[in-house]
């Protein structure tokens, strides 16, 4: 199962392999008049917009809410629970289907690559009225092209796989997990002395009435 820190390298991949993968395809589809190296350049268009969105989401999870006359980050829990319910993050099982439609639409753009390409390309066919001159160029061009195909079809099979293994293999039911969420949110004391915000939560107030109490024992002796 891929680690979280793991796929956002995973989703920067398609990023970089997108330029030189448009122009090998697109060099190819146009010098050489052959309609499946241009269509494949639709599944690279996905990826790219598919990586962007997420690492568009990714940083605005993480960066923290900045207060419009300081500029400082706000530590309050009442805002972070607000901004948590209004960001709405996107379903796991989103990216799942997702990976799962581009990983098949490459392999829908790579399968025409290799079996009908190959067969012009070997035998010099003629394509849209035209002939293949240099049958070798054509080939390692398309070759070079399809390159970037392999790879962000591995990616995001990769990815659909590790999402299938993980909702098969969690464990661990929604209630527990709210359970969890309940006992790591921070407590606002609303009585008593000290700060009204405790990092610490329950365990600091066991430890303040436990220190009030040996305080009690000492005074009465």
């Amino acid at each position: 199962m891929a680690r979280k820190p793991t796929i956002p390298v995973l989703r920067k991949i398609p990023i970089l392999v997108y330029l030189p993968s448009f122009v090998l395809l697109l060099a190819a589809g146009i010098g050489f008049r052959t309609l499946a190296a241009a269509l494949s350049i639709i599944p690279l268009s996905f990826s790219l917009l598919s990586s962007l969105f997420y690492l568009h989401r990714r940083r605005q999870s993480s960066s923290p809410k900045m207060t419009p006359a300081l500029g400082l980050a706000t530590l309050h829990p009442e805002d972070s629970d607000d901004d948590e319910a209004n960001e709405k993050p996107v379903p796991r099982f989103l990216w799942a289907f997702t990976d799962l439609v581009l990983a098949c639409m490459y392999l829908a753009a790579l399968l025409p690559l290799w079996i009908l390409e190959s067969r012009k390309a070997g035998n010099a066919a003629s394509s849209w009225g035209g002939t293949y001159k240099d049958p070798t160029a054509y080939f390692m061009v398309e070759t070079y092209g399809s390159c970037g195909l392999i790879i962000n079809m591995c990616i995001h099979a990769y990815l659909f796989f590790c999402a299938a293994v993980q909702f098969r293999f969690d464990r661990e039911c929604p209630t527990c997990k709210a359970k969890r969420k309940e006992r790591a949110r921070p407590v606002m004391k609303k009585e008593g002395k000290g700060p009204k915000y405790s990092l610490l939560g329950d365990y600091r107030e066991e430890a303040e009435a436990e220190g009030e109490e040996n305080t009690r024992k000492s005074v009465e002796v």
